[in-house]
């Protein structure tokens, strides 16, 4: 089966304002897939802990999705804890992670 790998930039109420998007990459992992979200820019801020986003990501991670967000955004948006489960990564292993 395939590694699908999803990139997010956009505000969070864009992304995560109705379940569609959790729901469709669930249903990947749920077919079999391997699935990782990487939130990035405004993104990052639903990876910041106690938003009220954070319950679409646990159900990402509830589903077998794999959550990173950009070290370097999360920095740039002071977020300092991120919510559970949820990985930082830098670019260098996004690439290393999209070439594998």
């Amino acid at each position: 089966m395939a590694d699908y790998f999803f990139i997010e930039s956009r505000e969070p109420g864009d992304t995560f304002g109705d379940t569609e998007f959790s729901d469709w990459v669930v249903g990947l992992v749920g077919l079999g897939h391997g699935a990782t979200v990487f939130l990035t820019q405004n993104a990052v801020i639903a990876a910041r802990e106690g938003c009220a986003y954070n319950t679409h990501l646990s159900a990402l991670q509830a589903g077998g999705v794999r959550v990173l967000v950009d070290g370097f955004y999360g920095t740039e948006k002071s977020i300092t804890t991120y919510a559970e489960g949820v990985e930082s990564a830098e670019m260098d292993q996004v690439v290393d992670i999209i070439m594998s």
